[in-house]
């Protein structure tokens, strides 16, 4: 054998491992980004508050504590109407305005304690949801 060869076989054995090391501390970090992540959504509790403008509207201030983006793609109730996503910057509050359609029907919902708004967000591509009572 030359030296040559065994040069090469060093080289490629050498490569091999570093490769070998190189994915597994990728794998490493994404199994620890994932676990991050659960631990997150499940020990982090968003925050709302609702202010009622007028017969019509009313605004909601959502809270995210997330460091990632996250997304308001609907917003649900008896008597209400959501008219386009938005986007909630990490670590800040977005307030966005939520239009009702039958006032009547809605102020004796909320009244009674029987008004459950149910807020659809999108974090990191995965949809979850959140309801709220009024």
């Amino acid at each position: 054998m030359n030296y040559g060869k065994i040069a090469g076989l060093i080289a490629a054995v050498i490569f091999i491992i570093t490769m070998f090391f190189q994915i597994q501390g990728s794998i490493n970090n994404g199994v620890a980004q994932i676990q991050e992540y659960r631990s997150m959504l499940s020990s982090s509790s968003l925050s709302y508050s609702v202010k009622i403008i007028s017969y019509n509207e009313l605004n909601l201030t959502v809270h995210n504590p997330f460091n990632l983006t996250m997304i308001i793609q609907n917003v649900t109730g008896q008597y209400m109407k959501f008219e386009h996503e938005v986007a909630i910057m990490p670590n800040t509050n977005r307030t966005f305005t939520i239009y009702i359609t039958n006032s009547e029907g809605f102020l004796h919902n909320v009244e009674n304690q029987n008004e459950n708004v149910t807020i659809y967000m999108r974090l990191a591509n995965t949809t979850f949801t959140s309801t709220v009572k009024i």
